[in-house]
């Protein structure tokens, strides 16, 4: 498995890392999950080539270089402005049918009248706008009239990602905001549907390699015969490696085992693409980990050695005198000790700079 790890840190950037901007390494990904805002900030620093700063990818996100959006499963991801359109588009049906599930429209009051006014409302708020936070247009449209529980605006907001109306604002107060996607991205041509699939999946094996076709389902969300159909397509660029009963794809950019470099420890951040994005995670989490990783969905921030996955760590920096916590899955793997702090003096640097 030592080659195998070897194949994923190198696609993944966590090793000979070879894009020193923020907007590069997201576009390399095509997407990464950003449930957790902060963390998946971390997630583009520790990847980026020579000097690593959150103001780095701070500016990024602030200049409309990289948006936070809705996309694929559906979950919160990160993409670059070039590749929020298509990838958009690919998503929106998927993500309606959930937004549009009986019982949530149900429960919440939504219907086709209030998605529509909704879009109409956020183009009245927003318009020469930065950015303004969920609370703000929760404010705004309960002036309006329009009645918001708890659930209400995330469900209106993320169906305005899907028809191209909103994406990620300006940062206010250290908080996340919505603006017009017309005022923060210029319009592009557009993709069919088979054009976006193939695309995608080049992306994917690229920056995840090895992964396997159910891998690739469950990262893109789509359904099987699409993405096959895209793995099909871009098959003159992957090389087979076959592991047991697994067929993996290595995308012929990473096919080659680079030696491992320094550091030999990263400190993931939750929701990192180097677990998160594959169904089968067995190849690259301890044994004694798999049960550990994640519990209802919320996957934790985790330690890797040689891109084996060891441990769970923990930053409260409210705690002055030691606020770094770890645990090993397995007690003999405290000698790792001194590369975890050595990685964890590289998160403080990035995040207290």
């Amino acid at each position: 498995m030592t080659e195998f790890r070897a194949l994923r840190l190198s696609a993944q950037q966590l090793v000979t890392p070879r894009f020193e901007t923020a907007e590069d390494v997201v576009a390399w990904f095509g997407a990464m999950q950003g449930q957790d805002y902060n963390a998946v900030k971390w997630a583009v620093g520790m990847r980026l080539k020579g000097e690593s700063r959150l103001s780095i990818v701070q500016k990024a996100f602030d200049e409309g270089k990289i948006l936070r959006t809705h996309v694929m499963r559906p979950t919160w991801h990160i993409i670059s402005a070039e590749d929020i359109r298509w990838m958009c588009a690919l998503s929106a049906s998927s993500i309606q049918s959930v937004i549009k599930d009986r019982k949530r429209m149900e429960a919440l009051a939504l219907s086709e009248d209030l998605f529509a006014k909704a879009c109409k409302l956020f183009e009245k708020h927003l318009v020469g706008s930065s950015g303004l936070t969920k609370d703000e247009l929760e404010d705004l449209f309960v002036a309006e009239g329009v009645t918001c529980v708890t659930g209400t605006m995330y469900r209106l907001l993320m169906f305005a990602e899907t028809v191209g109306l909103v994406c990620s604002g300006v940062d206010k107060g250290g908080k996340p905001t919505y603006a017009l996607l017309d005022e923060r991205v210029p319009a592009v041509s557009e993709l069919s549907r088979e054009e976006s699939i193939v695309r995608l999946a080049e992306r994917y094996f690229r920056s995840h390699s090895p992964a396997t076709l159910a891998d690739f389902v469950w990262w893109s969300g789509l359904g099987v015969r699409e993405a096959r159909a895209g793995v099909e397509a871009v098959k003159g660029f992957l090389h087979e490696l076959s592991i047991g009963d697994k067929t993996y794809y290595v995308h012929e950019e990473g096919s080659s085992v680079v030696a491992f470099t320094e550091p030999s420890v990263h400190l993931l951040p939750a929701y990192d693409e180097y677990t998160i994005a594959y169904k089968d995670r067995g190849e690259i989490i301890h044994a004694m980990g798999l049960d550990k990783c994640s519990k209802n969905g919320t996957f934790y921030p985790l330690i890797a050695d040689h891109g084996h996955v060891v441990g769970l760590w923990k930053y409260d920096k409210k705690k002055k005198s030691n606020p770094m916590s770890v645990a090993y899955f397995e007690p003999g793997l405290t000698s790792l000790s001194d590369d975890v702090q050595a990685a964890f003096e590289r998160y403080k640097a990035f995040t207290e700079e």
